[in-house]
């Protein structure tokens, strides 16, 4: 289950990807409107409870996202470090080359020793060149596989986060349930499908449910649902149906990070 049923997909940020491309990304991926709510706020007394929780979690997400800029940042030195190298080297030679093209002129005459040493320098000059051209195309290349590379170290660390630290955790799957019914607007009447695992917490919170709920006539109904396992969520609306279990948004989220990275060449 993934999405709102009743919407249409979007694409704002996939232009200039084929249907074949978008599909091998997405595959298994429910629509977007389905994930009805991660970043929207939600003022009541449970949501400051959720938030200790998840404290753990943006914890380890803050210190990947540190790590993996150290690990850019590493490499881009790495680069400068042999473009700066290759720089001296061919300064040097090209004095070396002065100098000698001095020397010779000294015997030879001045001017024709001048003329050899400018055309020699210019020579070197695009090779040198050439040279920063192949680097600044490596440094590129390494930065563009890497990239892909962080998607996965960081979406695993999501999975293990999420699935491992928070799974047991009930007030997770309630910031995810308020915040979904606290962005369906025009909606009053709730139909909320959780597993048996969860349905006795998530009915002994009905009214900060109904709190959430933009509506001020709002009605809420919990079905304990079978096919579900714990943290999974589907809440039925006259709006449509959205998914809104931790499952389905760790999956949204993998898809999006994997979009980012992906490069049209």
């Amino acid at each position: 289950m993934g999405g709102d049923w009743n919407e249409e997909p979007t694409d704002d940020f996939l232009s200039g990807l084929d249907a074949e491309q978008v599909d091998a990304l997405l595959a298994g991926t429910q629509e977007e409107d389905i994930q009805a709510g991660m970043d929207v706020p939600v003022e009541n007394d449970f949501m400051g409870q959720s938030q200790g929780t998840s404290q753990n979690a943006g914890e380890a997400l803050a210190l990947v996202s540190a790590q993996s800029q150290e690990i850019i940042a590493e490499a881009k030195e790495e680069a400068e470090k042999i473009k700066e190298a290759a720089l001296m080297d061919a300064q040097a030679e090209i004095e070396v080359l002065r100098q000698s093209a001095y020397e010779e002129g000294k015997g030879e005459g001045y001017e024709a020793g001048y003329n050899e040493a400018v055309k020699q320098v210019e020579q070197q000059k695009m090779q040198l060149l050439e040279e920063r051209k192949q680097l600044e195309a490596e440094y590129q290349e390494l930065a563009d596989n890497l990239e892909p590379k962080f998607v996965e170290a960081l979406t695993d660390i999501y999975e293990k986060v999420f699935q491992v630290d928070l799974q047991k955790e009930h007030d997770i799957l309630m910031h995810l349930i308020a915040s979904t019914m606290h962005k369906m607007e025009g909606s009053s009447n709730y139909l909320i499908h959780v597993s048996k695992e969860d349905y006795s917490y998530v009915n002994s919170k009905k009214e900060e449910l109904l709190a959430a709920s933009v509506s001020a006539n709002a009605s809420i109904e919990l079905v304990e649902d079978v096919t579900l396992g714990p943290n999974d969520c589907i809440i039925e609306t006259d709006g449509g149906i959205f998914d809104c279990g931790l499952g389905t948004q760790l999956e949204e989220l993998s898809q999006k990070l994997r979009l980012l990275s992906y490069r049209v060449d």
